[in-house]
């Protein structure tokens, strides 16, 4: 499971990189800022199950993490501030966490949050064969799937997988809000940045075809999906 975490308080964020490490949690990064936090998060950047994040950032906290998770409708927050009380009601009225913890930090707190998200993120994660051996993705971190010869490519952010199937099998496996924009693209509304006639833009600036036949309930998916997007914020 991959982790965030955004505090500016350095000292914060280097007791943290190390609690997670020894407890099994080595993707972690660290972000200083808000700013370098949503940079991240707007350029496609962001590769993570869970965000863990001061409240009393240089900028408003609640707001960053309300602007993060509008790229991102899926990510995990929890909210590690001195200040809890005074922002509880705050907090859970504008974004609904899923975890709100005091500073000072109860580390079994943290760890426990942590380790049910775990087996919540296994019970969904997608099997992708690879050799004799499966690979459990995430479907947040697949950006799109490609029917090529008789394979299927998983790109993610940083690799492309393959195995022999078809199209139609492997989006069975995807969750329902996938798009399917042509016979030979499947893609994860999440990393598209533009929606333009025939094509989508990824946020990595990949182009993907939208054929005739489909682009009417593509319209329709992508329009819907932005929709329940807009609603979560």
């Amino acid at each position: 499971m991959k982790i965030a975490v955004c505090d500016d308080d350095q000292l914060f964020l280097s007791y943290i990189k190390q609690l997670l490490y020894i407890n099994g949690h080595r993707e972690c990064v660290c972000y200083e800022s808000a700013q370098a936090l949503e940079e991240a998060a707007g350029s496609g950047l962001l590769h993570c199950d869970v965000l863990l994040m001061d409240i009393c950032l240089e900028d408003d906290g609640i707001q960053t993490a309300k602007r993060v998770r509008a790229h991102f409708p899926d990510i995990r927050i929890i909210f590690i501030s001195g200040y809890a009380k005074s922002h509880f009601e705050t907090v859970f009225l504008t974004l609904r966490p899923d975890g709100f913890l005091e500073k000072p930090l109860k580390e079994d707190l943290l760890l426990e949050l942590l380790a049910r998200m775990e087996e919540e993120n296994k019970s969904r994660m997608v099997s992708v064969p690879n050799g004799r051996g499966k690979i459990l993705l995430a479907p947040e971190q697949i950006l799109f799937l490609e029917s090529s010869r008789r394979k299927i490519l998983v790109h993610t952010p940083d690799r492309t997988l393959s195995f022999y199937g078809s199209m139609d099998a492997a989006q069975e496996k995807m969750p329902s809000w996938f798009i399917r924009c042509h016979k030979s693209f499947l893609v994860n509304p999440q990393y598209i940045m533009s929606y333009l006639p025939g094509q989508f833009i990824l946020k990595d600036g990949r182009i993907i075809r939208i054929s005739q036949s489909r682009s009417i309930r593509t319209r329709e998916e992508f329009l819907s999906y932005m929709g329940q997007t807009a609603r979560k914020e």
